[in-house]
């Protein structure tokens, strides 16, 4: 014989959507407080110095994974132990990180942040794209995807034809990083799931690659 009311029953799907929510939201806020900030910076500021500010963007990655992972401790640290890994899957993806991050400060540099986003939603489209053809073994996709992204990039040629702002150097910079992003997200899921990282990993590993990319390129405009 039970007493008492019945105990509630946990919705787990909807803390799931709750939790993907969150997560979601985690990304998207600093990510647009970020380039806010760095529009800030080259239009009032007069900080146009993209290299720099991104060489910057990286060292702070490379400080939070580090904390995160070697300080406190909040994830298992999983070391890389062979060196063909590092050449040949960390550093390529480090170039591609900083030349997306570069481009899409340039692009900043000309165009308002509005276009600059509508560019970069073409992502899916591409990433699609990039799958399909530079990564053949990936898992097949259904037809039905490839009809959802003809709005978008319908959309997306629309607002470029209407755009007021329209300036050639933005356009063409931010649509590098669009390009240069799609294949990285393929790239990047590659490397995580043959090697068994996480993107905090890989982040802890490549940032130091990026920053020094910088700094040499940076120093060589000197020479």
């Amino acid at each position: 014989m039970a007493f008492g009311p019945p105990l509630p029953t946990v919705n787990y799907s909807l803390a799931r959507y709750l939790s993907h929510g969150f997560y979601v939201l985690a990304w998207y806020i600093p990510n647009i407080c970020t380039l806010l900030l760095n529009k800030h910076l080259y239009a009032n500021v007069g900080f146009n110095f993209p290299f720099s500010l991104t060489a910057i963007h990286m060292a702070f990655c490379f400080v939070g994974s580090f904390f995160c992972l070697r300080v406190f401790k909040l994830f298992q640290f999983t070391p890389i132990e062979s060196s063909e890994t590092i050449l040949r899957r960390v550093l390529p993806n480090a170039v591609l990180v900083t030349v997306n991050i570069v481009f899409g400060n340039v692009a900043l540099q000309y165009i308002p942040i509005s276009f600059h986003q509508v560019i970069k939603s073409l992502g899916p489209a591409l990433a699609l794209l990039s799958q399909v053809t530079c990564f053949p073994n990936a898992t097949s996709t259904p037809i039905s995807l490839f009809l959802s992204i003809i709005p978008v990039v319908g959309g997306v040629m629309l607002a470029v034809a209407t755009e007021l702002s329209f300036d050639m150097r933005g356009f063409s910079a931010a649509l590098v990083a669009a390009l240069v992003t799609a294949f990285q997200a393929n790239f990047s899921a590659k490397i995580m799931g043959n090697n068994k990282l996480d993107s905090l990993h890989l982040l802890y590993y490549q940032s130091p690659f990026s920053v020094l990319l910088l700094v040499c390129y940076s120093c060589s405009l000197f020479v």
